[in-house]
């Protein structure tokens, strides 16, 4: 555990404690779900006051780890980001005057980035990372508690996809990849350190989330070559041995409701045979949409480039390309997601642990392809962060693995 929290070693008792806090408030905000009548992603009956659960943890965290000042100077992948932000403003609210506002969870989005974006960060980086590292403890806890809530037939989702606090599979598989990538590329290698991204990757495969499973194998195999080049052979070994659990271990532990999704998968691109009565509905969904988008690009071009469609404010689908295409035009949208992989770019060539960030915000990246995974609270808030540390660090340097 100490190998972990390293980064707390310079940090005052009551910041921690504090940290630890609002790392527990966001992370186990949902497991209230389990108290109510709740049917695949749906919860009925909740009170609006368990929403200041977030507001709460979220000004405790954002009170420790940003000033209340306002950024000195803004570089230009932040400009695009604060283009965007306006984009969205000026269209949701002229949206908003002449039809109503069906889905809330745009604003889950909001409340997670705009601080990130616009405030200056503690001069004790060490706050950010002992609370990404009290999430990662807290994110392989929960793993083993799901197995303990599957084994007793308690699951939230018919599936019986661990979701873990979040209440959503997708969401919970994706956190769990981002922190086995936070493992690898900024923790040094040790026994402690192999059995969490262990926990980790059975966690992310328990959540039957067919796209994070494909990206966090893509991963490993990749990250060989970066842990070679960089003689970091402990950190190679743990990556090794993972893959191999992942390929061993897969068909005993993967859910059959994944490797159908899977297969569903090859099969609409002819690389599998296997015989599938009914294509997986999400897999099918996913390709739909993206379909319409297009016919709907041709078809309204000027419309759909500068404010999206018409009659909905906001367009809930499954891509948070199309969602935020759909309903903020694709000029809007676009600047949004170029300045996330220009970021990206850039915090991967000036500087050297920037590498981890890079592959944390592409698998965001490719994961907005298949899920609006953003409006899920709290994934935009890791999002960024990274994005936040990424920007500092691109101008103050590297900085130190613990």
């Amino acid at each position: 555990m100490e190998n972990f929290l390293k980064s707390s070693n310079e940090l005052k008792g009551f910041i921690k404690v504090s940290l630890v806090i609002s790392a527990v408030m966001i992370l186990c905000n949902y497991y209230y779900f389990y108290f109510f009548k709740f049917n695949e992603g749906v919860v009925e009956g909740v009170s609006a006051w368990f929403h200041l659960i977030k507001i709460v943890a979220l000004c405790l965290l954002y009170s420790l780890v940003l000033t209340p000042r306002v950024k000195d100077k803004f570089n230009f992948n932040e400009y695009l980001l604060f283009i965007s932000f306006f984009c969205f403003f000026c269209v949701f609210c002229i949206k908003e005057w002449y039809w109503d506002v069906e889905d809330m969870k745009f604003i889950n989005f909001l409340v997670c980035s705009i601080p990130m974006l616009f405030l200056q960060m503690n001069k004790e980086r060490a706050r950010v990372f002992f609370f990404l590292d009290i999430c990662l403890i807290i994110v392989a806890t929960q793993i083993i508690f799901e197995q303990a809530i599957y084994s007793l037939g308690f699951s939230l989702w018919d599936n019986k996809a661990f979701v873990g606090g979040l209440g959503n599979p997708s969401g919970f598989g994706l956190l769990c990849a981002v922190f086995i990538v936070y493992s690898l590329f900024f923790k040094q290698a040790s026994l402690l350190m192999l059995g969490v991204v262990l926990i980790l990757l059975y966690g992310l495969v328990m959540t039957s989330s067919m796209m994070v499973v494909i990206l966090i194998t893509v991963v490993l195999f990749l990250s060989w070559g970066y842990f070679l080049r960089n003689k970091e052979y402990g950190n190679l070994i743990i990556s090794i041995i993972t893959i191999i659990s992942l390929f061993v271990t897969y068909e005993y532990i993967a859910s059959d409701h994944l490797l159908y999704k899977i297969n569903s998968l090859l099969r609409m691109i002819g690389l599998s045979s296997a015989e599938v009565f009914e294509g997986s509905r999400s897999v099918s969904v996913r390709y739909q949409i993206h379909q319409e988008f297009f016919s709907h690009l041709i078809n309204d071009f000027y419309q759909v480039m500068t404010y999206g469609y018409s009659n909905v404010v906001y367009y809930k689908v499954d891509s948070q390309y199309l969602t935020y295409f759909s309903s903020f035009g694709v000029i809007g949208g676009g600047f949004f997601f170029m300045a996330i992989f220009l970021v990206a770019i850039s915090s991967c060539n000036k500087w050297r642990d920037g590498t981890g960030m890079f592959v944390i915000i592409t698998i965001y990246l490719l994961m907005f392809f298949t899920n609006r995974i953003l409006d899920y609270y709290p994934l935009a808030l890791f999002l960024f962060i990274i994005i936040m540390l990424a920007q500092d660090n691109n101008k103050s340097g590297s900085i130190i693995r613990t």
